[in-house]
């Protein structure tokens, strides 16, 4: 099973164990997308200057078909997704992150939250990117599957929560499932989620949800997927032990 739990930790983690330059070239093998840079703000020395300088890098996604990408930096939480065609590059999405995620040190590359894995094990290279990280590591992620039949990347699509975001993704190379998680902590809600996907949807499978939200008792409720929703099959309630 493939999983994104380290994804954030393991730039910091080689970065300090050998921070210059074999850190990065350990992350650029394990797919980060990195950036460089020339200008800084003036006056500044921890800001890299994004309003004066074109801050691109360009990448080749391996498969059955390779495609060449660019990702172009608006600034350090907004950049423009770009393809390889006929005519030149195409604008096909926006990604959005917080300024956060990126790992930096002055003189060397920008470290982004975006990573080149074959996330769903099908031999074609693909693209996750990390928009958001909550108090309990919830990673909010979007992911671009490799679509050989449309030589492009496809941004997964959730049918049942009607978004493309999915929190603390896994697949499950062995079943053909993706399957995330969401922990809820003491007081809340704990979500187990699983999903097939077929041609760039996440159909929706199975849910659990653990409600800690009331003192006196726990609720687990079991759903299912039916027409690409969440369907509630069962609720049962057990009294906190005191």
């Amino acid at each position: 099973m493939k999983s994104l739990l380290l994804f954030l930790a393991l730039p910091f983690t080689l970065l300090a164990q050998d921070p210059e330059p074999n850190g990065y070239v350990a992350l650029e093998k394990e797919g980060y997308i990195m950036f460089g840079y020339e200008d800084m703000v003036d006056g500044m020395t921890d800001e890299v200057d994004f309003k004066n300088q074109d801050i691109a890098t360009d990448f080749v996604l391996q498969g059955k078909k390779p495609i060449e990408y660019r990702i172009k930096l608006e600034d350090n939480e907004t950049g423009i997704l770009l393809r390889k065609g006929n005519d030149g590059w195409i604008i096909q999405d926006t990604l959005v992150t917080e300024a956060d995620l990126w790992e930096w040190r002055e003189g060397w590359p920008l470290v982004s939250p975006f990573r080149v894995i074959d996330f769903d094990n099908d031999g074609n290279q693909d693209l996750v990117c990390i928009e958001s990280i909550g108090g309990h590591n919830e990673m909010s992620t979007v992911i671009y599957l490799n679509s050989p039949k449309f030589q492009k990347l496809v941004k997964l699509y959730d049918m049942a929560e009607d978004s493309y975001s999915f929190v603390n993704p896994e697949y499950d190379a062995k079943k053909h499932l993706l399957k995330t998680y969401i922990s809820g902590g003491t007081y809340s809600i704990s979500i187990s989620s699983t999903y097939k996907i077929n041609e760039g949807i996440a159909v929706p499978l199975m849910k659990t949800e653990i409600d800690l939200t009331n003192e006196e008792q726990t609720v687990n409720s079991n759903y299912k997927g039916k027409n690409g929703k969440w369907v509630l099959e069962s609720a049962v309630k057990h009294k906190k032990s005191k």
